[in-house]
This record gives structure tokens, C-alpha cells and sequence, in this order.
């Protein structure tokens, strides 16, 4: 898969609003979101920039997400994905195509309550999900890689359609088989701390995050606990700072982000970042948000 898909899959992320009827795995928001509009601004000491942009439509039947597509600017479709409902309305599966490359997503509820998501692609089972949850809400993920991946494969990440852009990096497929299990902690309703663990209890590292007290757009978006009776599952405020400390056999590596927003009322619009490539190179990004 190609490497557009980690930038596109970043914008596909996060939660949505949902009234305290709703149950886990369905996706009923408030404010519909018809397209979101990506731009990456690469500069380099030499004076040199380039930009990317992506654009992603969505389609809405009777009040259900159908469609997601994925444009370039001028136009061209490279991918697309279609949820499928179950009789309750909940996601139990998601078909996707980005570049020519196919995957699918199942999700499998006990009661009312998501406890897996398994990640196929080409056909192959490629990573489990399994969640833990403790009064409701999600406090572990044990993450399976059955295949090592090189790392265009990394982007494949169905956490993509739960968490915040911020939080499902942390939880990700790696590029080695075998288990993390990944440890949350919560600040009311918004999770604050992710510990990644590895099988033989080695901890990889920590993310820490600080939020705003606005509407988060997306979140639970497609499926999982923001879904359920409990209306404070998962992050329902924006990220604003990120801390993550990675450990490394020769010392830790740590990174700080910070996140500016616009917003219209209560929901953001326009949500910008800055990082730094491993070869120093400086990427502006600009998230835009339109709404039905």
C-alpha cells in the first residue's frame, strides 16, 4: 500500500458527537461532514517547497455514512471505503482501495459492546485488535501482527476509524510479528496517557496529550465505545499538545507537538501542525473541515 494512505489515514480519524441513546458501533453524528481537505507544505534549509493535497468526499444514505472518497487536487480517484451495517446500524465491516491495493476491516461486538477488530489485507489477516474495558470504557488494547510488514503496510490501521489522529498513532501495527499490548488512561473524558508494553513486559513508550474543550468531529468515528450508552468514551475534545517518549536502547527520543485550530461555534474547521522530517526537512500541514 502506498504511502499516501498514512497521510490520508490521518485525516480519516478521530470521533464524531453522539446523544446518549446511541450504542456502540453505530455512527449517527450531529454535524455530517461532506468533505475534508488535506495540504502538506515541505520546505528545506535550501530554499526548496513542494506541497501535497488530498481531498476526501463523503456520502451520506439516510443518515449513514455510504462512501468515502479519495481525490488529488486535480480531480483523480485513488481510493475509496464503504461501511457495511448490521441490522442495530453498527459498522461490521469496512471494504477499502487505496492505489490498487484492497483491504478489508471486520468488527466483532459482545452484546453491546465492541471486543475486536481484525485487519485483512490482499485476503490475508494481517493485525488483531482485542479491547478491555473497565466501567465502559477502553483501558487496554493488545495489538497481534501476524505478518511482518514492510512500512507502506504500517498505515493500515483500522484505529484510524476510533481514536483521535494523535492517539491511534500511538496504536499501530509495527513492522515486526508479534503482541503490544497498549495501556490507556483517562482525565475525565478524554484519555491522557497511552503505554505501549511489549510481550515480555518491556515498556516502549509513553504519549501524553492535553486537549481544548471543544467538540471533537470525529469522534468514535465508525465504531467503538463513543458508540455505546456512555456518551464519554474516547476523547470528545480536540488534541492540542502531544508528548511522546519513545525508548531506544541508546536513550529516549522524545517529540512534542502542538495543534492550532479554528473553529465555528463549538467545531473546528481548520486544524494546523508542524513536524520535521528525519532528514530535517520542515512539513506545514492545514486539515480543512466542511460540514453538510
Amino acid at each position: 500500500m502506498k504511502k499516501t494512505f498514512c497521510l490520508l489515514a490521518v485525516l480519516v480519524v478521530g470521533a464524531l458527537v453522539f446523544s446518549s441513546c446511541q450504542k456502540e458501533g453505530q455512527y449517527l453524528p450531529k454535524q455530517k461532514i461532506s468533505r475534508i481537505e488535506y495540504q502538506a507544505y515541505y520546505s528545506s534549509d535550501l530554499g526548496s517547497v513542494s506541497v501535497t493535497n488530498e481531498v476526501q468526499d463523503w456520502e451520506w444514505t439516510d443518515k449513514l455514512l455510504s462512501k468515502i472518497t479519495y481525490r488529488y487536487a486535480n480531480g483523480t480517484t485513488f481510493g475509496y471505503l464503504i461501511p457495511e451495517y448490521d441490522s442495530k446500524k453498527r459498522i461490521e465491516k469496512i471494504h477499502g482501495v487505496l492505489d490498487d491495493d484492497a483491504f478489508y476491516y471486520t468488527f466483532t461486538y459482545d452484546g453491546k459492546y465492541l471486543t475486536r477488530i481484525q485487519a485483512f489485507e490482499d485476503g490475508a489477516l494481517e493485525t488483531d485488535y482485542v479491547f478491555v474495558k473497565n466501567d465502559g470504557k477502553t483501558v487496554e488494547i493488545t495489538v497481534t501482527e501476524w505478518d511482518k510488514k514492510d512500512a507502506e503496510s504500517k498505515s493500515i490501521n483500522p484505529l484510524q476509524f476510533v481514536f483521535t489522529p494523535e492517539v491511534a498513532e500511538c496504536i499501530k501495527p509495527t513492522d515486526e510479528k508479534g503482541t503490544v499490548v497498549y495501556k490507556l488512561t483517562w482525565d475525565g473524558n478524554n484519555i491522557s496517557n497511552i503505554t505501549a508494553v511489549k510481550a515480555n513486559g518491556d515498556e516502549m513508550s509513553v504519549q501524553k496529550f492535553q486537549y481544548d474543550d471543544c467538540i471533537n468531529p470525529f469522534k468514535g468515528f465508525l465504531s467503538n465505545e463513543a458508540m455505546s450508552a456512555m456518551s464519554d468514551l474516547y476523547s470528545e475534545n480536540n488534541v492540542v499538545l502531544s508528548n511522546h517518549v519513545l525508548h531506544m536502547t541508546l536513550g529516549d527520543i522524545t517529540t512534542n507537538l502542538s495543534y492550532a485550530y479554528e473553529y465555528d461555534g463549538k467545531y473546528p474547521v481548520k486544524k494546523t501542525w508542524s513536524t520535521q522530517s528525519a532528514l530535517g526537512t520542515n512539513i506545514s500541514h492545514i486539515q480543512t473541515i466542511t460540514y453538510q
